[in-house]
């Protein structure tokens, strides 16, 4: 089976369109997209043409997309490109056969486009499973998980697989991703959290530079495919370490209330789910940041992800962002 490689750059909100997604397409043969989705003209997904995707680059305006390849369940679906406001970041996601299907000169041009914050290269299964938590995951997949350390989740009243000393893990702060991949870029922003010089000179990459816009580049091993090599594994903690990635997540958990288009609640809500996804809208229901909206979209869901209700409140948020407040997600 070919293994799926996958890229993920996170930017400011409302940086990237649908034109840069309609640029990649035509500059790379990565992706034959046959589904396309967006939350503005197509928001059900529908037969991809050429023509659909300039029509969304046509609005030149920042918008949620997706362009499938292939139709399969959870992390094993195949090739696709996708870009996304989540929370307080843009996110462009990447997923092909191969690690060069996009190439290197490519990607550093994303990295260095305005807005740009973080960028990371890996194997998108061995991602998946580094952070994945939850023991139904592991079942569905007929993946064991007997021996894998576990944690209390005191929210939903359960154990949880205990992923924090899982060196290749994925955490998200509230302005982009944080992860020891096998390549990653580094941009203005993410070098107020780790600065400058310090990238420069972890001595255990296979390859560091600087690109033309002072983006930082780093590759931490040769094979993009040898991720479990016990020595790779090493280099890969040792970065996370380095960087010390657990204050950054520590003290990002620091910042209330930040301007955002949405929040995921964990626990046990009124209709039976564990969980509550708020997303900041507009009038027309696109999602914006909360200092830009004028309502918010919530979805309840249960552990399997399924929508048990959806409801939309009206009305600007009235608390200031960047202070403490106890707006809830009803």
């Amino acid at each position: 089976m070919n293994r799926l490689f996958k890229v993920v750059m996170c930017y400011e909100p409302d940086t990237l369109s649908a034109r840069d997604c309609l640029e990649i397409i035509d500059r790379t043969n990565f992706l034959a997209p046959i589904m396309i989705c967006s939350n503005t003209l197509y928001s059900r997904e529908s037969k991809y043409s050429r023509k659909k995707l300039q029509k969304l680059a046509d609005q030149n305006t920042a918008t949620d997309i997706e362009l499938e390849a292939e139709r399969v369940f959870g992390y094993l679906g195949g090739p696709r490109l996708s870009l996304t406001n989540v929370r307080g970041m843009q996110c462009l996601y990447r997923k092909s056969v191969g690690a060069d299907a996009v190439s290197l000169e490519l990607l550093d041009e994303l990295a260095c486009s305005s807005g740009f914050r973080a960028g990371y290269g890996h194997d998108s299964e061995d991602t998946f499973w580094q952070g994945m938590t939850q023991v139904s995951e592991f079942s569905t997949f007929n993946r064991p998980c007997e021996r894998l350390p576990k944690v209390w989740n005191t929210d939903l009243n359960r154990w949880d697989i205990d992923v924090r000393r899982n060196p290749a893990r994925r955490d998200a702060i509230s302005t982009m991703w944080l992860q020891a991949a096998w390549r990653m870029w580094f941009g203005a922003e993410a070098q107020l959290l780790i600065p400058k010089d310090i990238l420069l000179a972890f001595p255990d990459a296979t390859s560091i530079r600087t690109l033309p816009c002072g983006t930082i580049f780093l590759q931490l091993f040769d094979d993009p495919w040898a991720f479990a090599d016990p020595e790779n594994r090493r280099r890969q903690q040792a970065f996370r370490d380095y960087a010390d990635f657990d204050a950054i997540i520590e003290n990002s958990h620091k910042v209330k209330n930040p301007d955002c288009h949405g929040y995921l609640y964990k626990g046990n809500f009124e209709y039976g789910g564990v969980r509550r996804i708020v997303e900041w809208q507009n009038d027309e229901g696109r999602s914006v940041l909360r200092s830009r909206a004028t309502q918010r979209e919530i979805r309840e869901q249960n552990e399997y992800g399924e929508l048990l209700k959806r409801w939309v409140v009206k009305g600007r948020y009235e608390g200031q962002v960047g202070v403490p407040d106890e707006l809830g997600p009803n």
